[in-house]
């Protein structure tokens, strides 16, 4: 019975870690850094832009985000002196990209900086015009991040042009459609990227500058397009003074797979003139329908998530398994004691006490046959329940041990499959660099051979002419007379 309770503790605390490892929220922070001058090259920060970092770090700080994502940072140098600055949380520098600054309202440098507490499996930076599809300032930011077997994926969206203008219709009529068609490749691009991962789930996040008509409510074509696949979107709340001089980099948040824990919510600062925002995101839930939030000046709070729901459910679940098997079980020890004729010396033996004996008379019916036989029926009862609750763990148990049997069957498996798409990139990888190599020496090999080709043809052209001269000089040898009369 200890070692059945010690499984089915050891099975609680599996299943309580295991909810809470699926159950993690996940803090993102928008911010956009100033007082930083644009700088050439990747120059280490000076005294002045060290403090500026330092007075930015101790205003992140006290959010403890897993993201943090900052807009106008100069450099490399500049992002990881930032991060070192953000300790005691251990940050990394995931994505740092640098784009044509496409929007005349904000000020240079236009960057993009994604940190982050976990390690990203994949991050890349890539322009509009690197697509090869459309001729486009801009580009967008890339971090993948495993949580399990499962993956959230990352995406700050820099698109072209002003957000505001591309609402306006007495604007530039091309300015909606050119942040359109940059949508719809990242939708393409998550897509693709879906396609290809092979986890068990995957969340998507969007960030961006994508913008609404204040007042009918209506999100830009950029935001439609990615509504279209799946998104919910949710607005930056308003910045809390008025007369901002220019529009924030990260407005909206757009998430699929992924509900939103709470409003997102304005820390309180007096470092950066843009607002800091920030969103708790939990991924697996349902993204809800377009809205906006208009809290601000509060630092965020961790709400009750259902993970945390989970939890306690299945720890009250355990509790109670537990509670009723000590109960059977004390109930079982206390309801089958000895005879009480019989005791236990400290020598263990077994020793009758015969003062305790009845004497039975002639008539009279045996009191001891009827006590053991009352025993034997309450002994019966209680092994027939022993055996019932044994079933019933036992088939309790076995279905746990088959479902975490599944489990680590279909990790094993996903892990599997993902080092054969690893390999199959890299074979394929490894093809396309031979197949470049092959090409650049069949041009060679192409050119030299028309190089030969047409030496051939001018030394043709050399003998031919070399023989025609030759022929008038043996015509004039044979015929000198002729020749000077025709002279």
């Amino acid at each position: 019975m200890i070692r059945h309770l010690i499984i089915w503790l050891s099975l609680a605390l599996f299943c309580a870690s295991s909810s809470a490892a699926h159950a993690q929220p996940i803090r993102i922070l928008t911010a956009q850094a100033d007082g930083l001058d644009a700088v050439i090259g990747e120059p280490p920060p000076t005294d002045a832009q060290g403090k500026r970092l330092s007075q930015i770090a101790d205003t992140l700080r006290p959010a403890d985000a897993d993201l943090v994502v900052i807009d106008g940072i100069p450099n490399r140098s500049h992002a990881l002196k930032l991060a070192a600055l953000l300790k005691p949380a251990t940050y990394q520098l995931a994505v740092f990209s640098a784009f044509p600054n496409t929007n005349a309202n904000r000020p240079a440098p236009a960057s993009t900086t994604i940190l982050s507490k976990r390690q990203p499996f994949g991050a890349r930076s890539a322009e509009w015009r690197a697509t090869g599809q459309i001729e486009l300032p801009g580009g967008f930011a890339f971090a993948g991040f495993r949580s399990g077997t499962n993956a959230f994926c990352f995406y700050a969206a820099d698109l072209p042009g002003d957000g505001a203008s591309a609402l306006n219709a007495a604007g530039d009529p091309l300015a909606s459609r050119k942040r359109e068609l940059a949508a719809q490749y990242l939708a393409h691009h998550i897509q693709w990227l879906g396609s290809t991962l092979s986890n068990q789930f995957t969340a998507f996040c969007v960030i961006g500058d994508f913008v609404t008509d204040p007042k009918t409510g209506r999100l830009e074509n950029a935001g439609r397009a990615l509504q279209q696949t799946g998104f919910g979107a949710w607005l930056a709340p308003s910045v809390p003074e008025p007369g901002s001089p220019m529009p924030p980099p990260y407005s909206a948040l757009l998430a699929r797979n992924i509900s939103l824990q709470s409003s997102p919510t304005i820390l309180a600062q007096r470092t950066l003139r843009q607002p800091v925002c920030v969103y708790e995101i939990h991924p697996g839930g349902k993204p809800g329908t377009f809205a906006a939030a208009s809290t601000a000046g509060k630092t965020p709070k961790a709400a009750r998530t259902p993970g945390a729901m989970v939890v306690s459910i299945w720890l009250g679940i355990i509790l109670a398994v537990c509670a009723v098997t000590v109960g059977i079980w004390w109930a079982l020890r206390r309801g089958n004691p000895g005879p009480s004729i019989f005791r236990q010396t400290k020598s263990s033996q077994l020793v009758l006490d015969v003062d305790e004996v009845p004497v039975i008379r002639p008539g009279e019916s045996d009191p001891l046959r009827t006590e053991a036989d009352m025993w034997k029926g309450r002994a019966l009862d209680a092994e027939q329940q022993v055996e019932e609750t044994h079933a019933h763990v036992r088939a309790g148990l076995l279905q746990r041990m088959h479902g975490l049997f599944r489990d680590h069957l279909v990790t094993w498996l996903s892990a599997q499959r993902g080092k054969l798409l690893t390999s199959h990139n890299s074979g394929v990888q490894q093809v396309l660099e031979l197949e470049e190599r092959l090409q650049r020496i069949q041009g060679n090999f192409q050119e030299q051979l028309r190089g030969r080709d047409q030496r051939i043809t001018e030394l043709e052209q050399e003998i031919q002419a070399k023989e025609k001269l030759i022929r008038k000089l043996l015509l004039a040898r044979v015929n000198p007379s002729g020749e000077a009369s025709r002279d």
